[in-house]
């Protein structure tokens, strides 16, 4: 069986997508199967495509879903599978699924704002173009069926704070679609105590923010072991058109709702209902692109680093936090230059400046 793998342009720069494509190249490791990452669709025209071989799509746009799924169904029949937080026969396509269980997550996230006493909720940061926050406005919507409570986020999440700061006043508990639109929302709040704030995430930002943020850790990691025991399926069985994998959350409670426990819940029922261009607005959004680059920094540090950026927001100069951690000035300076281009900045103030403007460490 070979694996064709194609990312969204616009995706690829997320962790999103560096953990699901990691996980697709560990279990190559261990299993030893072919892998071809496809740079554009056309490129399938070079290659011998067989009836066991499969493609793995990595993205989040309908737009972009759509072409890729329509253009490839002509090579790979029902072998197309997309990992990410979609659901199958989206605008009357076919292809199988692996997806984290959005519903289940909302649920979740809802029940706990209620647990902690929150009475009006909305959901804040969604992104029109994505089909991960259309399912979860949906999911949304079949707890709080006010249109009016959602906040979209239209290629600048400061424009779309400016909407939520004209009706913050009616609200007192919300939900964030993402980690980026969570932490974007706090900076923003002048009196953060006035709201319980629950999120969709997972990734290294939302885990090291201060204050901690309660949410939903998508476990993007299993998405390629699942991937493949799918593959294997379908290979298997030429009849089945499409398949849903659903992979669990892990939910962690933090300071942003008082750090009530999830012990506390009670179960709230769902009910039984359910423009721009693409994900470029989203991704061009300089407080994202910000945003990312810490996210890309955090998922390359190891232990010893974190110890050093510490020391450094401490103000200990270069020869201080080398004697701390038994290295050399230069190792020091090498490893912190290499945290400047990752973040794109030139000096360590300019460092030390975007660490503290996102409340990380």
């Amino acid at each position: 069986m070979t694996c064709f793998a194609i990312g969204e342009p616009q995706y690829e720069c997320s962790n999103w997508y560096k953990r699901i494509f990691g996980g697709l190249l560990n279990e190559k490791k261990q299993k030893r199967f072919m892998l071809i990452l496809l740079s554009c669709i056309e490129e399938l025209n070079e290659f011998f495509v067989t009836e066991n071989d499969v493609l793995f799509v990595i993205g989040s746009d309908a737009a972009w879903l759509d072409e890729i799924t329509d253009t490839a169904k002509t090579f790979f029949q029902n072998r197309i599978i997309v990992m990410g937080n979609h659901t199958p026969g989206l605008g009357g396509k076919t292809y199988s699924v692996v997806t984290g269980d959005i519903s289940k997550d909302m649920n979740t996230l809802y029940t706990h704002l209620k647990s902690c006493g929150s009475t009006k909720i909305c959901l804040y940061g969604v992104n029109p173009n994505s089909t991960s926050d259309k399912f979860k406005e949906e999911a949304f919507f079949a707890l709080e069926p006010c249109k009016d409570n959602v906040f979209y986020n239209r290629g600048s999440l400061v424009r779309c704070f400016e909407d939520f700061s004209k009706r913050q006043s009616e609200f007192d508990g919300c939900i964030c679609v993402n980690d980026f639109a969570a932490i974007s929302l706090i900076s923003h709040l002048e009196n953060k105590e006035s709201i319980f704030i629950a999120s969709y995430g997972g990734n290294s930002l939302v885990t090291m923010h201060k204050p901690a943020i309660t949410h939903v850790k998508s476990n993007l990691d299993c998405f390629a072991g699942a991937g493949l025991e799918l593959a294997k399926l379908l290979c298997k069985n030429k009849n089945i058109n499409s398949v849903i994998i659903y992979i669990s959350s892990t939910f962690v409670t933090g300071e942003t709702t008082g750090n009530v426990s999830d012990k506390q819940f009670e179960k709230v029922s769902l009910k039984n209902d359910a423009e721009n261009s693409g994900d470029k607005l989203f991704y061009s959004d300089e407080e994202v692109k910000r945003l990312i680059k810490i996210e890309t920094l955090l998922s390359s540090l190891c232990d010893p680093d974190f110890i050093i950026v510490e020391l450094m927001l401490e103000g200990n100069t270069y020869e201080e936090i080398a004697s701390r951690v038994n290295m050399s000035v230069n190792g020091i300076k090498y490893k912190l230059k290499n945290m400047f281009e990752i973040c794109q900045v030139k000096t360590r103030q300019e460092f030390c400046t975007l660490l503290r403007q996102l409340r990380i460490f």
